[in-house]
């Protein structure tokens, strides 16, 4: 059975961020066994309080789960093992992500305002030259110049792959209540050179899910747009070309409210 959070309206960002953290924890590339004691700031330097703090997955210690803080009304928290990759959360700013570097004791993390929100409209009519991919969270993939493979249950998921008509690159769509992570590998974001993070908002429900893209050492692009217990997009794009493509697939992102009878799964072109 789906927690409770997943039963009802997402009301709220607290409830999300919970549910980020025990359910879709990422395993950390290089793990960090020194206490980090934190501070989270707004832009201008006023302290935090009551901020939502979560580290990486522990890989031979602890708790199978990441371990958790909340600022106090200093903004400061405290995790006796963070891992490599530290998130903040906090309702009324952007999330923010931290790479922690190996001996590092103390970090200073600055929140961002909103305004720069992935809206995922209600589902309804695809967009002409398209078709609709998904059920409660829906994509709309070009009928033309890319080669659609996939669709297949496989035991609580279904993964599709969008891919150009020539060159390596791929977009994954995943459907399903623990499809995809709420967000993206600690390896995504220990080999990025720049990544940034954004909320993905419904109009009727709220904050649903994150929405993190970054590039990686190689000029590789990634992106990963995951809803809370329905599933996402993720890719590695090689091309500037693919990257866009791609992204005018992510951002036609809608859902369906909870209780909604959601879209109707097309039968994919050709199978893996």
């Amino acid at each position: 059975m789906l927690p409770n959070v997943v039963e009802r309206r997402l009301g709220s960002f607290e409830r999300l961020v919970i549910f980020v953290a025990l359910l879709f924890a990422s395993v950390a590339n290089a793990q960090t066994d020194s206490a980090l004691n934190g501070t989270v700031t707004t832009k201008d330097g006023q302290p935090v309080a009551g901020a939502s703090v979560v580290g990486s997955t522990p890989k031979t210690c602890c708790a199978s789960t990441p371990e958790t803080a909340k600022t106090d009304e200093k903004g400061m928290f405290h995790l006796a093992h963070p891992g490599a990759v530290v998130h903040v959360f906090k309702e009324d700013f952007e999330p923010q992500t931290r790479v922690v570097q190996s001996g590092t004791s103390q970090i200073v993390v600055t929140l961002l305002p909103l305004g720069n929100d992935l809206t995922a409209a209600p589902c309804q009519k695809h967009r002409p030259g398209t078709k609709r991919i998904g059920r409660r969270v829906g994509f709309d993939v070009p009928r033309k110049n890319v080669q659609v493979l996939g669709g297949k249950t496989d035991v609580d998921y279904v993964r599709y792959v969008i891919k150009p008509k020539t060159g390596d690159s791929y977009l994954e769509l995943w459907f399903g209540p623990y499809a995809l992570s709420m967000t993206p590998s600690d390896e995504d974001f220990l080999n990025s050179v720049t990544f940034s993070e954004r909320r993905i908002v419904s109009p009727s429900m709220g904050v649903v899910g994150t929405d993190t893209r970054g590039q990686l050492q190689n000029q590789e692009k990634w992106r990963q747009a995951a809803v809370v217990a329905s599933g996402g997009a993720s890719y590695h794009a090689k091309t500037a070309e693919d990257a866009a493509l791609f992204d005018r697939i992510v951002d036609s992102m809608c859902v369906v409210p909870f209780g909604g009878s959601g879209t109707k799964q097309p039968d994919p072109q050709s199978k893996p």
